[in-house]
């Protein structure tokens, strides 16, 4: 079938061809541009929300026992030239297994008791913290043990300064 002449559209060679075809090397067409730009931006974008996220994950991990030095910049460019673990610890051979939450819980039991049996009627926030590497574990495990201990009744927080003082042991099958 013949088709009519109102309906032909003449089509140049120039546009039967794709617009790029066209453009000189190095000249970058207006969509291209505009493109580039918008990925740019996202490209920032992302990296924003990226230090954002880094700086708030730093403040909630490390809380007052940061340093200056946890707080510099992450170049995201840098090559990591020692050998990582899964936990983002370097590999070290001489590095004990990690307690299990039940033994991390009884070191800090008798950590506990031993301070209660020596006297001290009072544990300081300070003292946990240290106990902290000897369990190998982070501040959530510290709040989660005083919660714990002052639950029980070995603890009790003290209002007007910082730190706990201890009334029992939670080893002593009975505490008053």
């Amino acid at each position: 079938p013949a088709v009519p002449q109102e309906l032909e559209v003449p089509v140049s060679p120039r546009q039967s061809q794709p617009r790029h075809a066209y453009a000189d090397e190095g000249e970058a067409l207006p969509e291209q541009e505009e493109a580039e730009t918008m990925a740019e931006e996202e490209n920032e974008q992302d990296r924003q929300e990226m230090f954002r996220r880094l700086d708030t994950a730093r403040h909630r991990e490390l809380g007052e026992d940061a340093t200056p030095a946890d707080f510099r910049d992450v170049d995201p460019d840098e090559e990591i030239t020692a050998d990582v673990e899964d936990n983002g610890e370097e590999a070290d051979e001489d590095t004990p297994p990690p307690l299990s939450p039940a033994q991390a819980q009884r070191i800090w039991d008798e950590l506990l008791d031993e301070l209660y049996r020596s006297g001290a009627r009072r544990v300081e926030t300070s003292t946990l913290t240290e106990w902290l590497t000897e369990v190998q574990r982070k501040r959530p495990f510290l709040y989660r043990q005083t919660d714990r201990w002052e639950g029980q009744g070995w603890i009790a927080r003290r209002p007007d300064a910082d730190g706990w003082d201890l009334v029992g042991s939670p080893l002593e099958r009975a505490h008053v």
